[in-house]
């Protein structure tokens, strides 16, 4: 996944048996619209998945849909609750439910209303992530500048920092984890 939804997929389900079929660790995200029916949450379970990511970045309405356009909070929110109930009623703790929280000027006061809303849904886990605030591809473009609308206030929520000559510098202490 990156740009898009992978589990429009017609064929998602049987593609992660055949990868956990060979031994294939399995990962995916979701905006978690299409988990809202109760049959795609028991697909997904049955598939053996091992984690699965619900990009979840408001607990409002307007918060939500101001990064996730188009999207519709309670919809997301039901295909989470779909999951979890899924994983119950077939006894599987898989695939771990990772609720992920993209933290943005507009929500990161939200953190603490977030972290009630995951344990309410009885999520395995809860995940913050710093904004990849860039407009324009970073690694096509080494000029690339921060969508201001988008930035997170507070230093400790924003990936990069920027140096006195107007530079972006990745945060020592958030490196990249997928090298």
């Amino acid at each position: 996944w990156d740009w898009g939804e992978p589990f429009v997929n017609p064929h998602i389900y049987d593609m992660i048996a055949y990868a956990k079929t060979k031994h294939v660790k399995a990962i995916s995200s979701t905006n978690g619209h299409l988990f809202a029916q109760p049959d795609h949450a028991e697909a997904l379970v049955r598939s053996g998945l091992d984690s699965i990511i619900f990009a979840i970045d408001g607990v409002t309405q307007g918060s939500y849909e101001r990064y996730r356009q188009g999207g519709d909070l309670e919809t997301a929110l039901e295909g989470v609750r779909q999951v979890v109930a899924a994983k119950r009623r077939l006894g599987s703790a898989l695939p771990i439910v990772n609720f992920r929280f993209i933290v943005m000027d507009h929500n990161e006061d939200e953190i603490p209303a977030v972290r009630v809303l995951a344990r309410d849904l009885g999520v395995d886990a809860l995940t913050f992530k710093t904004l990849n605030h860039c407009m324009r591809d970073p690694y096509k473009d080494a000029s690339a500048g921060p969508a201001e609308e988008f930035a997170p206030r507070q230093a400790r929520y924003q990936r990069f920092r920027t140096d006195a000559e107007g530079r972006r510098i990745r945060r020592r202490d958030n490196p990249c984890k997928h090298l």
